[in-house]
């Protein structure tokens, strides 16, 4: 408890040295209260002690106040600290998810690309194949070609001996008539 100390000095116990008009003791208080020699200064401290209450009172309010404002934005902040880890959260796993499908979709692009290769390889060696096919073929039309080059020509070579082997069977049915004619003649000559 705060005591009041106040009074102008009376001439015995005063003992402050930059305050010398003001008592000491709660008994040198009471008898300058007694004496009524202090009445300006009790108004004077009783004014300073109502203000020091006044100021407690407003830095408690304050402290108070300051407390509720802290708490309330605290509060506010752990709000947005919460969403913001949603938010922070539903960003993660729309990412993972993202990420997933993407690794996912290399792995079909990579059987994917497998299988073309397969499919690639398969119609490069369907290709060596036809390809092998063509050369043969090719060298059997050639064939074929020089062949048929060769069959006309004996065609043409056969053709000309049929005509000349009727040239010959008519020269020799002539000649084989002549014969007969000459025996007959013959016959008849006999």
């Amino acid at each position: 408890m705060k005591s009041i100390i106040i009074c102008q000095p009376i001439n015995t116990g005063y003992t402050r040295l930059f305050q010398p008009y003001k008592p000491v003791t709660k008994g040198q208080a009471v008898i300058a209260l007694a004496t009524g020699e202090a009445s300006d200064t009790i108004v004077e401290v009783l004014s300073r002690i109502e203000a020091e209450s006044i100021a407690e009172k407003a830095v408690a309010s304050y402290n108070s106040l300051a407390a509720q404002v802290e708490k309330d934005v605290n509060a506010s902040f752990e709000k947005e600290f919460i969403l913001e880890k949603k938010r922070v959260d539903t960003i993660k796993k729309l990412a993972e998810e993202a990420r997933q499908e993407l690794e996912s979709l290399r792995a079909e692009r990579k059987a994917e690309h497998l299988v073309v290769m397969k499919e690639r390889a398969a119609v490069d060696s369907e290709l060596e194949v036809l390809s092998r096919f063509r050369h043969e073929v090719e060298e059997q039309l050639q064939s074929l070609k020089s062949d048929k080059i060769d069959i006309s020509y004996e065609k043409e070579r056969l053709g000309k001996l049929h005509r000349d082997a009727e040239i010959e069977n008519q020269e020799i049915a002539r000649l084989q008539y002549e014969l007969e004619v000459e025996r007959k003649a013959l016959s008849i000559a006999r």
